[in-house]
């Protein structure tokens, strides 16, 4: 059922499947780092930070 043919890359449907885990893995970890990390401070560190060098 999940099983990949890319080209010469044939997945069988376990390898899909361990990929599919994966990746999902993968993503759910970025993106809950990206929610617990104050990205909004840090746009403001390195904007401001841009700022004051380009000004002396």
């Amino acid at each position: 059922m999940l099983a990949l043919i890319i080209g010469n890359l044939i997945l069988s449907d376990l390898s899909a499947s361990i990929l599919a885990f994966f990746s999902f893995l993968f993503i759910a970890s970025f993106l809950i780092t990206s929610i617990k990390n104050d990205t909004a401070g840090m746009m403001n560190w390195i904007f401001n930070k841009t700022n004051q060098t380009s000004k002396k």
